[in-house]
Formats: structure tokens, sequence, C-alpha cells
């Protein structure tokens, strides 16, 4: 498994974001949570899937469904009172990137 790629780290980073105007807003940390939450489950696909150093298919579905779950869910949260403020706009790009960058280390 890649040991570039650290969950407390993009969880620093999710915190980092939010706080970039000094307020931490419920909207912004349930989102924050939602994605925390899920990218652990994803952290543990990795590592079982990484535990062999083969990579099925099978595998491999599993994780683009579970990074596309984490995407969605964490829109749907930013979404929950019917609006998406510039902050949680921020924040949903840096999940994207997150995302974005996780499956680079996982197939580079």
């Amino acid at each position: 498994m890649p040991q570039s790629i650290d969950p407390e780290q993009l969880y620093q980073r999710m915190l980092e974001v939010a706080n970039e105007d000094g307020i931490i807003s419920e909207d912004e940390q349930a989102l924050i949570d939602n994605v925390r939450a899920n990218i652990s489950k994803y952290f543990q696909i990795l590592r079982d899937s990484f535990e062999d150093k083969i990579i099925t298919e099978e595998e491999q579905y599993e994780m683009y469904e579970s990074r596309k779950r984490i995407l969605e869910e964490a829109l749907q949260v930013a979404k929950g009172d019917e609006k998406i403020t510039q902050d949680e706009f921020k924040l949903l790009s840096t999940i994207r990137e997150i995302l974005q960058e996780m499956e680079y280390n996982e197939n580079y």
C-alpha cells in the first residue's frame, strides 16, 4: 500500500480548508465527519486490497465504488440545507482533490 497516504493527514487538510475563514460551521463539520468516516472505510479497502500485492478487478471496482460513494454522500450532506455555501463548495473541491490523489497513489 502506498506509504504517502495517511487518513489523519487528509482529515487535517479538510479541517484546514474549512477553517480558512476562522470558522468551521456545523454544516462544514458534518461534511468533514461524513467524509472522515467514509475515507476510513476506503483505507480499509485499500489495506485489504494491497495485502497480497495483487489488485483484482473486483478490488478495483470496490475501490472505485467506495470513492464514488464518498463524493456522493459528501454532496448530499452539503445539500442537506438545500444550499451549498462557498465554503462547502471549496471543501467539496478539496475532497475531490484528495480522492484524486488517493487514486493516483493507489495506481502508481
